[in-house]
């Protein structure tokens, strides 16, 4: 933001702008946080959603901090914060006031950058511009499930989703993950590189079903409560090959068929018939 201030003007014009446009496009709220460094500005955003916005000035991040329970610090893992707590530090205030060496025992050299992020110190450069390490999409069911032809019709709807996205971008893929997590939280993650690489969303879904079934081996009866399909290893489309196998030419028709025509009329306007799972009677 400090550099947009004399175009856009103040981050909290600019901050209430982007809510503005993100209502006015999409009809859905947004939190937003601006603070002195980008870890204060986050936590902040989560402060009061789901319609918040939320200034902290360098004078007031103390004071917002400290009263926070300690989960609130990004970095702080879920494993981890009952370790802390159960030193009685329950507070970021707490964190950023204890004796270091009551700490060193849990995070070792990063005692000290613990603390400071506990009292909003956090010099970490905003980098606006990233290159993608995965593509992917992933989804959270109201309800668990466990039944197979279900959770083969989200792989697939996932895969789908994930390698439309690669297309459009102009990329191709190595390595397919699939992410599971079942109802009691506990996640797996399983993956398998490709080659040669690929766009082609048949040969993602295979592979991301076979990694669902080789999974579903040790544990046949769990009831998943997310599905996630990525595409990593990332690489510019390559040339396609004139004397390539004809499955793959077959995938590549279809696949330029099937943006086409989302491209024309939505991307709800086709979908695989994998996707469909008939109700049992």
């Amino acid at each position: 933001m400090t550099a947009s201030g004399s175009a856009l003007g103040s981050a909290e014009h600019i901050a209430r702008e982007i809510k503005r446009r993100i209502r006015e496009r999409t009809e859905l709220t947004a939190s937003v946080g601006a603070a002195p460094n980008k870890l204060v500005a986050k936590i902040a955003s989560d402060l009061r959603k789901p319609d918040g916005l939320v200034i902290v000035r360098e004078a007031d991040v103390r004071g917002l901090l400290d009263p926070l329970p300690i989960r609130k610090l990004f970095g702080l893992g879920a494993k981890t914060a009952p370790k802390v707590e159960a030193l009685g530090i329950y507070t970021l205030g707490d964190l950023r006031q204890a004796v270091p060496s009551r700490l060193r025992p849990l995070f070792g050299r990063y005692t000290e950058r613990l603390q400071q992020r506990a009292a909003g110190i956090d010099d970490r450069p905003v980098i606006p511009d990233v290159d993608e390490k995965q593509i992917s999409a992933e989804e959270t069911f109201d309800t668990d499930i466990a039944d197979p032809a279900r959770l083969h019709a989200e792989i697939v709807r996932l895969a789908d989703k994930a390698v439309s996205r690669l297309r459009a971008k102009k990329l191709t893929g190595g390595c397919v993950t699939v992410k599971i997590r079942r109802g009691d939280f506990t996640t797996y993650t399983r993956q398998r590189q490709v080659e040669p690489r690929t766009q082609e969303t048949r040969v993602v879904a295979r592979i991301a079903g076979e990694l669902l079934d080789g999974w579903r081996k040790t544990q046949p009866h769990a009831a998943l409560r997310l599905l996630g399909v990525g595409v990593s290893d990332l690489g510019e489309e390559m040339q396609a090959d004139l004397f390539g196998a004809p499955e793959s030419t077959r995938n590549r028709q279809l696949d330029a068929t099937v943006d086409a025509v989302r491209e024309k009329f939505g991307s709800v306007a086709l979908r695989p018939a994998s996707t469909i799972v008939k109700p049992r009677e």
